[in-house]
């Protein structure tokens, strides 16, 4: 085996780390919406938009060969239940996702999907 490799590991550019993942996510969303914005309804399309935007911006600069997926979900917090479930069929060595709800506004939930598949 060449550079230690079992013949299972997947090559450095055809894997994307969930941490870096995650932390492009919560950048978008601290980029967009402060942990004491108000919930403002006239808003909430420009937020989702532009955290869209912004996670997709930057899963591109990774330059890795995958096609991604972003989904946005602003809801304002007033005591109604939100359930979300999500679920895929793919190759579990390379493709993944990443679901992550923000709690640092008192306001409104941020919930951000990111799926990822190799080309």
């Amino acid at each position: 085996m060449e550079g230690g490799r079992t013949g299972f590991e997947q090559p450095e550019e055809l894997i994307i780390q969930s941490e870096s993942v995650l932390r492009i996510v919560k950048e978008a969303i601290e980029a967009t919406i402060t942990p004491h914005q108000q919930y403002e309804h006239a808003m909430v399309g420009k937020w989702v938009n532009s955290i869209i935007e912004n996670c997709m911006e930057k899963l591109k600069k990774l330059n890795k060969p995958f096609k991604f997926v972003t989904n946005c979900l602003i809801m304002r917090q007033s005591g109604g239940g939100l359930h979300l479930a999500a679920s895929a069929y793919w190759d579990n060595a390379q493709d993944n996702m990443l679901l992550h709800k923000d709690d640092a506004n008192r306001q409104m939930y941020t919930i951000v999907c990111v799926y990822w598949t190799a080309l």
